[in-house]
């Protein structure tokens, strides 16, 4: 029982001892380091660049038939109207979609602390494929 008891106390001491070591210790999560550029956002006015993927969609409203589209006039076709306007139609439809990139400027006016003024023009290269079926 005397047993016990005294290593219930060396136990109890050397947990104390450990919350004494740590607790006084002083710990870091990460290393302090230095800041890089502390007067970047300072600055009255800023350049960069932009760079991105795009693919370019286009829709698409058929009419069927012909006849039914409200800019085309019949009386305004050189061939018989009868004849292109009764039941012929004009599909077309997006094959493909094809990537393209995207480049631009980007230009930041510091207007206050919190508040920029930001301007991106940019230029988008890409490609469109139509596929026409059409009565011949």
């Amino acid at each position: 029982m005397k047993i016990e008891r005294v290593e219930i106390d060396q136990v109890k001491r050397y947990l104390v001892l450990i919350i004494l070591i740590v607790g006084f210790c002083n710990l870091y999560g990460q290393k302090q380091k230095v800041n890089n550029m502390t007067t970047f956002d300072e600055k009255l006015i800023h350049f960069g660049f932009t760079l991105g993927l795009n693919t370019l969609d286009f829709g698409v409203t058929h009419y069927n038939p012909i006849g039914d589209n409200p800019d085309f006039l019949a009386a305004s076709w050189p061939f018989d109207p009868v004849q292109i306007t009764d039941e012929h139609f004009v599909r077309a439809d997006v094959a493909d979609l094809i990537p393209g990139f995207t480049v631009g400027i980007v230009t930041s006016l510091r207007i206050g602390r919190d508040f920029n003024l930001r301007f991106l023009p940019g230029l988008s290269f890409g490609e469109r494929r139509l596929t026409y079926n059409f009565p011949v």
